[in-house]
């Protein structure tokens, strides 16, 4: 697994963990069937030299 990869593999893991912690509930009204779209919130906490380091990735991606 590559740098990239891996960071990709890291962030997605945090997300599914945080997500698996809470409840399911309503997070949008469907506007042609008006039917309730159910999902759960995420919250992530970074460091600040995490985040620096992700945005200097999603700059040399963009290039």
């Amino acid at each position: 697994m590559n740098d990239t990869e891996r960071k990709l593999y890291n962030i997605l893991s945090l997300i599914v963990d945080d997500a698996d912690k809470r409840k399911e509930k309503v997070i949008a009204i469907d506007s042609r069937t008006f039917e309730e779209v159910k999902g759960k919130e995420v919250k992530i906490k970074l460091n600040i030299a995490s985040l620096e380091s992700m945005k200097k990735d999603i700059k040399e991606l963009e290039e």
